[in-house]
This record gives C-alpha cells, sequence and structure tokens, in this order.
C-alpha cells in the first residue's frame, strides 16, 4: 500500500467514540426527533450523563438555577448545545494524547481544539453568519486527523518541512504532497466513520482551503478563521507555526478588518478562563 492507503486505514484504528455521541450524531438533522428519545440515548450511558449536567451547570454553559437531569438540559440549553456537550465529553479522551509529529505534548492538542471552537462560535454568533453550535462541534473536532497522521508526521517530518519552506507551501500542502493525503481529508474520514452530520465533517475537511468549497459555507469560514487566529494567539502551533494564511477571500467576504478580529481574540480568551474552570488546559484534564 502507497502511504495515502495505509494512513487511510489507520482510521479504523482510531478508537470509536461513545454510541451516545455517535447516535445523537445521526438524528441531530431530524426534525421529527422526540426529546423523550434524545433522553433515553443519553441516559443510556451514566458517564456521559454526569460529564454532561456537570459541564450544563458550569459558568460557561450554566445559568442561575442548577440543572438535575438531560431533559432540564435540554429545555435550558436546546438540543444544539446538548449535543456540543455530549461531543466534549465524547471526545476529551480522544484528542487529549500527544502527537510526536506535530510536537504536541498531552493536552496541548486539546487546548487548541478548545480555543478554536470557542472562537469559531465567538465568529459565528458576532457576524451572524451561521449555526453557531455547528461552529463550536466543528472546532472542537477540526484537527482529530492528527490522532491518525502523526505518526507518519514524525517519521517524515524533515521531508514535509524543507517542502514547506522551499516551495512556500503550508503545511498542510506540503502534507499532501508527502502523503497524498493531508490531517484535515483524514479527519473528515474519522468523522465519517463516527457518522456526523455534514456541515461538521464538511467544516473539518476544508478548514485550511475554504475556497475550494461549491457555494456557500460559512461553517467552513468559521473554522478557518479560528484555527489560524488561534495559532497566532500561540495555542496549540506544534511545529506547524505559523505555516497558514488566512484567505484573502473570506478577510473580503465579511470585511475583517484588525479591529473585528481582535474583538473576536479578545472574548476567546475571556471565554477559556471560565472554561478552564471546567478542563485543567495545562495538562489536558477533565
Amino acid at each position: 500500500m502507497n502511504y495515502r492507503e495505509r494512513i487511510l486505514a489507520d482510521v479504523n484504528a482510531l478508537p470509536a467514540i461513545s454510541a451516545v455521541a455517535s447516535q445523537m450524531a445521526s438524528i441531530m438533522n431530524d426534525p421529527d426527533v422526540d426529546i423523550q428519545d434524545v433522553v433515553g440515548i443519553v441516559e443510556y450511558d451514566p458517564g456521559i450523563t454526569a460529564n454532561v449536567l456537570r459541564l450544563a451547570n458550569s459558568s460557561y454553559f450554566g445559568g442561575l438555577h442548577s440543572i438535575g437531569s438531560i431533559r432540564q438540559a435540554i429545555m435550558r440549553l436546546g438540543m444544539n448545545k446538548l449535543f456540543d456537550l455530549i461531543v466534549i465529553s465524547a471526545t476529551h479522551e480522544v484528542i487529549d494524547k500527544p502527537i510526536a509529529g506535530y510536537n504536541l505534548p498531552p493536552g496541548e492538542l486539546w487546548r487548541h481544539s478548545v480555543a478554536v471552537a470557542i472562537t469559531a462560535r465567538n465568529f459565528a454568533s458576532g457576524l451572524g453568519i451561521m449555526a453557531e453550535d455547528t461552529a463550536f462541534t466543528a472546532g472542537l473536532l477540526h484537527d482529530v486527523g492528527k490522532i491518525v497522521i502523526g505518526a507518519f508526521v514524525e517519521k517524515d517530518f524533515n521531508k514535509i518541512n524543507a517542502i514547506a519552506k522551499t516551495s512556500d507551501l503550508s503545511f498542510e500542502t506540503a502534507e499532501r504532497e508527502i502523503f497524498g493525503v493531508d490531517h484535515a481529508e483524514i479527519g473528515a474520514a474519522v468523522l465519517d466513520m463516527w457518522k456526523f452530520p455534514t456541515p461538521v465533517t464538511r467544516a473539518v475537511r476544508f478548514h485550511h482551503s475554504p475556497e475550494a468549497v461549491q457555494g456557500s459555507a460559512p461553517e467552513v469560514d468559521a473554522i478557518h478563521i479560528a484555527d489560524i487566529l488561534c495559532l497566532m494567539m500561540g495555542i496549540g502551533p506544534g511545529r506547524e507555526g505559523l505555516q497558514y494564511r488566512v484567505s484573502d477571500e473570506i478577510l473580503s467576504r465579511y470585511s475583517l478588518t484588525p479591529p473585528i478580529l481582535e474583538k473576536v481574540v479578545s472574548c476567546c480568551l475571556d471565554d477559556m478562563e471560565k472554561f478552564s474552570e471546567l478542563f485543567s488546559l495545562s495538562s489536558g484534564g477533565m
């Protein structure tokens, strides 16, 4: 098998996420879904239920009164935010791993993923361009492909880095030059395996190449901007550093000026502080 075939084959070796998250992902776009069916799915997993309720009662997601049941969580937060909490609970253990190929120590990919999720939600909400909950989920999962491809990057990092520098390419483009596939495409394959909705999978697939998407895809734009802003803030750059550029097309599409981007960054930093009450972001613990 060539590099591409070997890497794609390794997608199947990635641990499956909770059945609860997989089932919820499959019904998220069903307008006829019954709230009792959702309650039944989530309460099937006591661990997920406990984490969801703890998160729902936090200062970041919660309100003035304590939530004691999944039904109450749905009533307060809505189905989309409940799904966010389930994804956080179900994927934390998978994402919270060191990835030597990208020089990411334990917890750093998780920290970056949370920061991108928060920034994407703030960006989407501030500009009113899309459902902000989709942005959060896609942001949290945008780099999941690195978990699969990381070992290959570690072995051939010098080749990738040399191509990126000598040809003035982004790290992701240099990955594709060497392997015939990149971490964004691998991430989309992982989410397909986990049965996530198309908008989330598409945002992960094209977060480094938004111009390649046919038609309007604001969720892709939000993750693209959020990812690069977080790298510029020094949150999870790893070996890639700042070898990515913000799309000129997106900057123009949303009339993104430095003051607007600074406001998004400021909101992200404030929300990251709130999130630190729940997660030890420096060590990746939950």
